[in-house]
């Protein structure tokens, strides 16, 4: 295959050559990569992008060992991040190269529901939600994806034992999640969220009779906090409603961790 490289805006490089042969690209600007010595260092060029496509392929055949090399290249380049014009180009190829998405792709046609592995969507969401580092909610996930903060800053002021970039998006962290899109939030009637001064104990997330206190006491994602932390942090913050907190949290993100507090499918 033949690797392009671009930058961290996904930007193509300026050293990256294009043309009508070019398959795919990948990260290949300052990228930090092991060096002589035992020491680690950024280098730029394809010489770094291609290693990430093959490495992709190695992981992908990991998991499948089955297919063929034909099968890994194709849930490559149809499963690549679609960059530049609509489709296939001769600057980013068939676009960015993504783990994740060809991981899905290889799983199958459908997924026992007649649905197409095309209709589902990963998306990667801060971990945890409204990180911040220890210098104040100022630095948070959105401040350290300006410019190359990231890359100045990524490692340093630890907060709720995480790095921005182990908790951030923007810096290569945070976690996904892989799903159908879902519609937004319904609007809620009066009576089916909480005033904001209601005490958490009376949290139902819309399912009293199955989303109990032991569901709501349960650790959502990596850091330790309860589903009632995470919904209570969303109310108060975002100004979610409790429907709407619940919807987010156990149908957007964790609906294998707290899906029987779906309210659209749950009794109240």
């Amino acid at each position: 295959m033949s690797v392009g490289a671009v930058g961290i805006d996904d930007d193509i490089a300026f050293f990256s050559n294009f043309n009508d042969e070019l398959d795919i690209v990948a990260p290949g600007v300052n990228v930090l990569s092991t060096y002589t010595r035992g020491r680690y260092a950024y280098s730029s060029g394809t010489s770094m992008s291609a290693p990430h496509v093959a490495g992709v392929a190695a992981l992908l055949w990991s998991h499948f060992p089955e297919k063929s090399v034909q099968n890994i290249r194709q849930a490559l380049e149809e499963s690549a991040q679609d960059l530049g014009k609509s489709g296939r180009d001769d600057i980013f190829g068939h676009g960015l190269v993504r783990a994740d998405s060809a991981y899905t792709f290889l799983l199958g046609g459908d997924n026992g529901n007649g649905n197409e592995v095309v209709d589902e969507v990963t998306k990667c969401f801060d971990d945890p939600i409204g990180w911040h580092d220890r210098e104040g909610t100022h630095y948070n996930c959105e401040w350290y994806g300006r410019e190359d903060n990231c890359k100045k800053y990524g490692e340093s002021f630890k907060n709720q034992e995480k790095t921005a970039n182990m908790a951030c998006c923007a810096c290569g962290g945070g976690s996904l999640y892989s799903g159908k899109p879902t519609n937004p939030a319904p609007s809620p009637s009066p009576s089916s969220s909480l005033p904001p001064d209601e005490e958490q104990s009376n949290v139902t997330c819309g399912c009293p009779n199955t989303c109990t206190s032991d569901v709501l006491a349960r650790k959502i994602g990596n850091h330790g906090l309860t589903l009632l932390d995470q919904i209570m942090w969303l109310r108060d913050v975002f100004d979610y409603t409790e429907i709407e907190a619940c919807i987010f949290m156990c149908v957007d993100l964790f609906s294998n961790l707290c899906g029987e507090c779906d309210p659209s499918r749950c009794s109240a």
